[in-house]
């Protein structure tokens, strides 16, 4: 079997970054219906969960989703083949060698990445903790105290959305580049999916309550 040039290779690898954003249950998807969730609490606050009890349950199971998703993303170059940061690596070091339509493929444009991904440490160490040390592998510091987690990996959802936002952005760029196009997906769809159901909930709770 032979070795694949630079450029099939990074088209390669681009195609499944592609994929694990723009996939039926990729990161664009999860963000799409996690945003919307965010957005609903912004406005109510904890009266969103008196709307339906399992909405908590519905959003904590979101931020999960997303947080993995990332994670697998941006998981530790030493710990993983598939990290977006080696890719960014690879780009940079075989620059000369990788054709984008409009013309060769500058490093300057793998640095830019990477330094944008830097602006978001704190949010990816914390994603990086909480899923090793809460999730995948409960350290007993945590399974004794839970909370703790809170204090060590905070999670503020607007800077996941954030960093999802900033991966997705980087991987634009390096397709359009590539193709000079960009995948269709359906975010609108699911943020609009989720923005009935909660509507829909919320009238019924208002029936209930009226009825009383």
């Amino acid at each position: 079997m032979s070795e694949l040039s630079p450029q099939d290779d990074y088209e390669k690898r681009l195609q499944r970054f592609l994929v694990l954003v723009h996939g039926q249950e990729g990161l664009i998807a999860k963000l799409a219906i996690f945003r919307e969730v965010v957005r609903h609490y912004r406005e109510r606050g904890e009266g969103l969960w008196e709307i339906s009890p399992p909405l908590y349950f519905f959003a904590r199971a979101m931020q999960s989703d997303v947080l993995l998703a990332l994670a697998r993303i941006l998981e530790e170059k030493k710990r993983s083949w598939g990290n977006l940061e080696k890719f960014l690596d690879f780009s940079a070091a075989n620059s000369g060698r990788i054709v984008w339509k409009n013309g060769k493929f500058s490093e300057a444009v793998a640095f830019k990445h990477k330094s944008a991904l830097a602006a978001h440490s704190d949010i990816i160490a914390s994603i990086r903790g909480r899923r090793d040390k809460v999730i995948a592998h409960l350290d007993r510091k945590y399974f004794f105290d839970p909370e703790a987690a809170e204090d060590d990996f905070p999670l503020a959802d607007e800077a996941m959305i954030a960093l999802a936002n900033e991966i997705i952005n980087i991987l634009h760029e390096h397709e359009q580049g590539v193709s000079d196009s960009w995948s269709f997906h359906l975010a609108e769809f699911y943020q609009i999916g989720v923005d009935n159901m909660i509507r829909s909930l919320e009238a019924v709770a208002r029936e209930r309550k009226q009825g009383a």
